[in-house]
Parts: structure tokens; sequence; C-alpha cells
């Protein structure tokens, strides 16, 4: 299953969060890789890392309860998936250092927004920010 990411209103939703993991079986890392991070908590061969912005970042995996994991979150957090109510989507982003220091690349794409529970579904969230090898991401696409 591919990463997700919710935003929490509040602390107190992210803290229902741990707790429910931890009651799982989950285990707490000791050590945090940046000051942004409130916690850090595995389970199932995933990662769930809670922000101090409010987010909330599942890296994914393969265990088949973390479809069940995914919308009791979303449950506890008060959310679900908000299909927009315009008829098309279109998305952009950059990458690169600009005109000024060197090359930049720019994507953009364009979906009917019934698509956007099976994008969902299956893209998920994907953390852009980490270096990742080529197949990653092409496991992800396919």
């Amino acid at each position: 299953m591919k990463g997700r990411t919710w935003k929490a209103p509040q602390v107190d939703g992210i803290s229902l969060v741990k707790e429910f993991i931890l009651k799982l079986g989950g285990t707490e890392d000791e050590e945090l890789k940046g000051s942004a991070e409130l916690w850090r908590v595995r389970y199932a061969g995933s990662v769930f890392t809670a922000y101090r912005s409010g987010s909330l970042y599942c890296n994914g995996g393969d265990a088949p309860e973390l479809a069940f994991l995914y919308a009791r979150i979303s449950e506890l957090l008060g959310q679900k998936l908000d299909v927009p109510e315009r008829e098309i989507l279109i998305g952009l982003d950059e990458t690169g250092k600009g005109e000024v220091l060197g090359h930049s690349a720019l994507a953009a794409v364009r979906i009917t927004s019934d698509l956007v529970p099976a994008v969902d579904k299956i893209l998920g969230s994907v953390d852009t920010k980490t270096r990742k090898k080529f197949e990653v991401w092409d496991r992800i696409i396919k």
C-alpha cells in the first residue's frame, strides 16, 4: 500500500493515533530524525511520523492491515477523502534551481474529479523530498 499523509487540526488527534498504533503492538523510536518531528512509531514494517506542523505521514508498506490502519486513523482524525467539486483538476510541480542557478523542470497533470479516489488509492501520498532510486518510483507509478 502507498504512503499517506493526514493533516490533523489538533495535537490531541495525533496523540490518539499514536496510542492506537502502540496498542496494536507498534514500537516508538527513541530518537527522532529532526526537530520538526513529534514522534515516530513503527508497525508492521511501516513508519508513522507525526510532525509539529500537525501532519502525520506513513511511508506505506506491504502489510495487509495498512488499509484498516489508514481507515481507522482517518476516523480518529475526523477525516475522509474530499473529492473536489470542480470537474477538472490541474496540478503543477517544479524542481530544480531555477533560471538563476541552473536548470529546472515543470510537470503538470490534468484529471477529472471522478478519478481522485482511484488516484488516492493507487498513489496515496509520496514523500518526494527524499532521494529514491528509480525502481521505487517505477513501482509507485505501476
